[in-house]
């Protein structure tokens, strides 16, 4: 009987021991949930090394300096990311009086910015990185821009549905959701909302007062001023992808100042790291240069091919080759008052009103100037008077100049 009686005590100990050790268990699981539910400080989100990183893209000491957008983030603790970005980005809207200009904060560009993808990996790639092609605003003004802004809100939405589970799509809808694409503008007025947009967007990122955002803050400011005189310019430029090439100039500064600084290895080779200028291009097309134009990638550009002439064999039976767009870097500022009459028709008329413009020599044969190359500033390389597709020299344009001015009377 003794034997039993102890027998039976130490089966009740072991059970007493394994109901103590489940109570631990329950308890030490319940507190780590609690403790992974609670807000995060930046460095506990983002890890200590990209902490790091972050601190010197933003020139702090501290992280609790950094910009509120990373601080709230991380007390979201990976929840509601694109709600967080999206609820800052438009908070900073209002504080600078732009309250419709602030961007669709779409799944992919909430996750370039969670993971801290400011530059992307390729530069010829206008999906990759945080750029002002990323901004995706309310536009009534084209049509491929008002199917892209609800394009963007319905991904938006979609994204948002799936992580509040009150939607049955699956994990790969949730990829599918998170890709990005590249807007094009097609006109000036989109051009400058979008990056109007991308102040908004760097103010977030990088704080108000940081030397980039002043930068780029002092460079738009001086478009806007004088929008008119430089929209004139770019067109003269590239009349079709003008407002395309002028994002492009602020996409690869941008890129090339987050790149620089991301791969520094300490504070001070960052800060060795030159601002962008952006307003450099203001200056220079100031003066009629226009070589800072940058090129696109060669997948963005719109080639345009040239309705067939059914009067010409060619158009009936043959098929003709595709023309591509040609522009003219600089423009002679002195032919700004007869751009406006250089449409198709006026030019016509005024042919057979005072003639063909002067013949010039190139390869030592007589054409035709160009007229469209050297006053609208684009033509195509099937032009008859491709030849006079180059620079011309003072005395050629003293020439064309005098034939505008009875032409165009």
């Amino acid at each position: 009987m003794a034997a039993q009686a102890n027998a039976t005590t130490r089966i009740a100990g072991i059970m007493t021991q394994l109901l103590q050790e489940q109570r631990e268990a329950r308890t030490d699981a319940a507190e780590a949930r609690t403790a992974a539910r609670a807000p995060k400080t930046v460095s506990e989100y983002f890890k200590v090394h990209m902490t790091n990183k972050l601190m010197i893209l933003c020139m702090v000491t501290d992280e609790n300096d950094l910009p509120d957008l990373y601080s709230e983030l991380a007390a979201a603790n990976g929840k509601r990311d694109r709600e967080v970005i999206d609820m800052a980005f438009r908070e900073i809207a209002n504080e600078l009086d732009l309250p419709e200009l602030a961007p669709v904060v779409t799944p992919g560009l909430a996750k370039k910015i969670t993971c801290l993808r400011f530059a992307g990996s390729n530069m010829d790639d206008l999906d990759e990185g945080v750029s002002p092609f990323s901004m995706v605003i309310m536009d009534h003004t084209t049509p491929s821009g008002s199917a892209a802004y609800n394009a963007a809100m319905e991904a938006a939405h979609d994204y948002d549905d799936l992580l509040r589970g009150s939607s049955t799509a699956d994990l790969a809808d949730l990829k599918a959701v998170k890709g990005s694409k590249a807007l094009l503008p097609e006109t000036y007025t989109l051009a400058r909302a979008m990056l109007q947009a991308f102040k908004i967007v760097l103010t977030g990122l990088l704080g108000e007062t940081h030397r980039v955002q002043m930068a780029y803050t002092g460079f738009l400011r001086a478009y806007i001023n004088r929008e008119n005189f430089y929209m004139g310019r770019l067109q003269l430029a590239d009349a079709k992808m003008g407002p395309t090439r002028l994002l492009r100039h602020v996409q690869l500064l941008t890129r090339a100042w987050f790149q620089g600084v991301w791969e520094a290895a300490t504070p001070t080779v960052a800060h060795a790291v030159p601002v962008p200028d952006y307003k450099a291009a203001l200056n220079k097309m100031a003066v009629g240069d226009m070589a800072w134009l940058p090129a696109m990638p060669p997948n963005y550009v719109r080639t345009v091919t040239p309705t067939p002439d059914d009067s010409k064999p060619e158009a009936k039976g043959q098929k003709r080759e595709r023309a591509s767009q040609v522009s003219n870097p600089q423009v002679n500022p002195k032919f700004d008052d007869f751009r406006t009459g250089i449409s198709q028709t006026k030019f016509n008329d005024a042919i057979r009103r005072v003639g063909e413009p002067p013949k010039v020599t190139r390869s030592g044969k007589e054409c035709v100037m160009c007229a469209s190359y050297h006053l609208r500033g684009t033509c195509f390389t099937n032009c008859k008077r491709a030849a006079d597709h180059q620079q011309h020299s003072e005395e050629e344009d003293a020439l064309l100049y005098g034939w505008c001015q009875q032409a165009f009377a």
